[in-house]
């Protein structure tokens, strides 16, 4: 007779296996960056940083838990890139196991859970988070919005304390690492208004009491983050927190959605679309075909828990006006789960013809996955060309003068600032710390500028190239003007003394 523990383990794990297959084909993809360098905020939260305390950082910004797991980490690891990359690759395969169980729990099928999970755990964008150290915040911001998300769900379905204190600590340690993590509170209200759970031990009437702690932790937060700037002196500004006017704001959202729809291309701007027929009927077409068929086929509460992910996870950067790849991370989380309940739907309602079907659906998802693995693959290698052209620029560096006297300045110019439209990063940042790891002292400096067409910037290179050869009396020893030009080239001396000063003086933007 057949064992019944037995064939329910063996049907378990028969049920396991697409996700099981999908986590290894994802860790094979990814596995290749585990010897990336470090690049741009690396070197400001690993090696900078290391002269504050422990919660806080070289960018000012409010995030404890973050600059203590970096400290961590660098007291650990030191400088060794490996395990930070491998840490990167880890989280994101928590974060796709995670977003799996989570569709199972607002009601999708396997087949919707693995479709959103392979859409999102191979989607192009997320770059910066897998390839980036110092963007590892992202995701776990990410992983502590379905885990709240998750475990408050649980919290309402069964009355367990246990998950209620889970969704509140995942909460606190997200704010922890990233202000976007504030998009928590209304994600929760959100899951909980669009899945109803039928046996809830909570009354409707005392619904609102769950949410007490949550809204008290946010609103202390917030007064910490903002209380010095709106209940400070007058002069106090954070210029890293500045709201955009409703326009601005609207319109960014726009580019969120524009290139949440475009994974495979570089960050396109709306006004490149509207400006253009073919791309405009095309994304025009992708947004009327997802509407219609999301609106037509997928129940009102997943149709209104993914769309108001997306809106309220993007809502954070598009109110202060910024956007990065990363950035696409969290509402992608709830593109992906629509795109998985679309695609369940479809097979689901076919009378006939359901393999077909979902045979052609899956064959497309392929599609989509090598085009996507193509283009992870070119992230990588620009990632990994950034790290080494800091490297190769720094050791040159040390090459030049391997040593100088304590408090010295390097004057960089024309250092690239970053590729890949801006999204992958080399020395935007943090130039102070390369230099320290490549062994100067902390009081030696640097100031630099950036490769650009900007008339200014390319009159400076001018200038000082023509000062090339003239050493002068070495009048400030102290100075040392190194131009980027497909390799570092010397320029230090009076002329080139002279010209620096007066650039700072007549173009200090340049500087900034």
């Amino acid at each position: 007779m057949n064992n019944p523990s037995i064939s329910a383990s063996r049907f378990i794990c028969c049920r396991r296996v697409p996700l099981i297959l999908l986590l290894s084909a994802l860790f094979a993809t990814l596995l290749p960056s585990w010897n990336l360098g470090f690049v741009s905020d690396d070197y400001g939260h690993l090696v900078e940083a290391a002269k504050f305390s422990p919660i806080s950082s070289t960018d000012g910004l409010h995030r404890p838990l973050r600059n203590i797991a970096f400290k961590i980490a660098h007291a650990t690891f030191g400088l060794n890139p490996a395990p930070y990359h491998l840490v990167l690759i880890s989280l994101h395969l928590v974060l796709v196991g995670l977003l799996y169980r989570f569709v199972l729990l607002l009601g999708g099928g396997r087949y919707a859970a693995f479709i959103a999970a392979a859409i999102f755990g191979f989607f192009p964008r997320n770059h910066q988070s897998l390839f980036w150290v110092a963007a590892g915040q992202d995701t776990v911001v990410a992983i502590c919005s379905l885990v709240a998300c998750s475990a408050f769900l649980l919290h309402k379905g069964t009355g367990r304390s246990v998950s209620y204190f889970i969704a509140l600590a995942s909460f606190s340690i997200a704010l922890g690492f990233k202000e976007t993590a504030t998009a928590i509170l209304p994600l929760l209200l959100l899951v909980d208004l669009s899945h109803r759970i039928k046996n809830s031990n909570a009354s409707p009437k005392h619904r609102w009491r769950a949410y007490v702690p949550f809204v008290i932790i946010a609103g202390a937060y917030l007064v910490w983050v903002f209380g010095e700037r709106l209940f400070g002196p007058a002069e106090i500004t954070q210029s890293f927190y500045r709201f955009q006017n409703a326009s601005q704001s609207v319109k960014l959202a726009a580019k969120f959605i524009l290139n949440m729809l475009l994974p495979l291309s570089s960050p396109v701007e709306v006004k490149e679309v509207v400006s253009g027929v073919l791309p405009f009927m095309t994304v025009s077409l992708g947004v009327l075909t997802i509407a219609i068929a999301s609106f037509w086929l997928v129940r009102m509460d997943k149709l209104a828990l993914t769309t108001g992910w997306i809106l309220i996870s993007m809502a954070p950067t598009a109110v202060f006006g910024f956007y990065t790849d990363r950035y696409l991370l969290m509402p992608f989380l709830g593109m992906a789960m629509l795109l998985g309940f679309i695609a369940e739907a479809i097979v689901g309602r076919a009378r006939t013809n359901k393999l077909p079907i979902g045979l052609i659906i899956t064959a497309a998802l392929f599609l989509y996955v090598f085009a996507s693995i193509a283009r992870l693959s070119h992230y990588r290698r620009s990632w990994r060309e950034a790290a080494v052209e800091i490297q190769t620029t720094m050791s040159e560096t040390r090459r030049l003068y391997p040593g100088v006297p304590d408090a010295s300045i390097f004057y960089f110019v024309n250092l690239t600032h970053s590729k890949e439209s801006g999204q992958v990063y080399i020395f935007n940042t943090s130039v102070n710390g390369a230099l320290w790891t490549w062994g100067y002292d902390r009081s030696v400096t640097a100031q630099r500028t950036f490769s650009s067409d900007n008339p200014h910037e390319q009159e400076l290179v001018g200038l000082l190239l023509a000062c090339k050869g003239d050493g002068g009396s070495d009048a400030v020893p102290a100075n040392y003007i190194l131009i980027f030009e497909n390799g570092l080239i010397d320029v230090s001396g009076d002329c080139a003394d002279r010209v620096i000063a007066m650039n700072q003086k007549k173009n200090p933007d340049l500087w900034k």
